[in-house]
């Protein structure tokens, strides 16, 4: 019998990570993402996270070596992103006062 976790997991056939290491990367953290939302950081597997991608947990493995790396890859890759949001917004204003408020 299937848990409410295993349940709620879609499963992806024949999907393959990109042959780019970098994409590769990019798709297990958007599945880690994906699993930070729905169970919250401390309570995800690194077995959630393969499940979610739809490849095993060695390889998951193979991109990163511990629990503990990918979540500091997704945080620095979130961090990424505000800080890109942070720049635009900052930019709108002409004067260095203006940017500063």
């Amino acid at each position: 019998m299937l848990t409410n976790r295993e349940r709620s997991v879609p499963r992806r056939n024949g999907n393959a990570l990109p042959s780019d290491a970098e994409a590769a990367r990019g798709r297990l953290m958007d599945a880690a993402e994906a699993c930070f939302d729905k169970y919250g950081i401390a309570k995800t597997t690194m077995d959630d996270i393969a499940k979610e991608a739809g490849v095993s947990r060695p390889t998951v493995y193979r991109h990163f070596s511990d629990r503990d790396t990918l979540i500091l890859a997704v945080v620095l890759r979130r961090s990424r992103q505000l800080i890109e949001r942070a720049q635009k917004a900052i930019r709108r204003y002409a004067t260095f006062e203006e940017q500063l408020v």
